[in-house]
C-alpha cells in the first residue's frame, strides 16, 4: 500500500475556467496544486522503486471531517495527478474508489492507493 499526504485538492468545478479563443484551460489554482501535490506524492514515494501499482486498483482519499462542501468533488483532482506521475495507472483500472470525512490535521488529504493485483 502507498500512503501519501497531499494538500488538498480544489473542488472539480475550481479546476478550469473558459478562455476566450482557447477553450478550457487549468485555473491557477488548480495549476499551483498540482505543483505543490506534485512534489509531496514524488517525495513520499521515494525511493522509486516502492512507487507505483500496475494494474487494477483500490483509492483511499480521507479529507478533514470539517471540509465544506462535496466531498466526491476532490476526487478528480487526485486521480489525475497519480496517473500524471505514474503512481497509478489509468483511471479504468481503479476497481474502488473511496472519499471520506476523517481525523485529517490542517488542509491535508490523506490518499491511501492498494494494488488489487494478484
Amino acid at each position: 500500500m502507498i500512503v501519501i499526504k497531499l494538500p488538498i485538492p480544489p473542488s472539480t468545478n475550481g479546476l478550469y475556467a473558459n478562455a476566450k479563443g482557447r477553450g478550457r484551460v487549468k485555473t491557477q489554482e488548480y495549476k499551483n496544486w498540482l505543483d505543490e501535490a506534485g512534489w509531496a506524492a514524488r517525495l513520499a514515494t521515494r525511493p522509486p522503486s516502492i512507487a507505483g501499482v500496475s494494474g487494477p486498483y483500490s483509492l483511499t482519499i480521507t479529507v478533514p471531517a470539517t471540509l465544506r462542501g462535496d466531498v466526491s468533488n476532490r476526487v478528480k483532482a487526485v486521480e489525475d495527478l497519480l496517473v500524471s506521475l505514474r503512481i497509478t495507472p489509468d483511471d479504468q483500472h481503479a476497481h474502488r474508489v473511496t472519499v471520506q470525512r476523517g481525523n485529517v490535521s490542517g488542509r491535508q488529504c490523506i490518499v491511501e492507493i492498494e494494488s488489487l493485483a494478484s
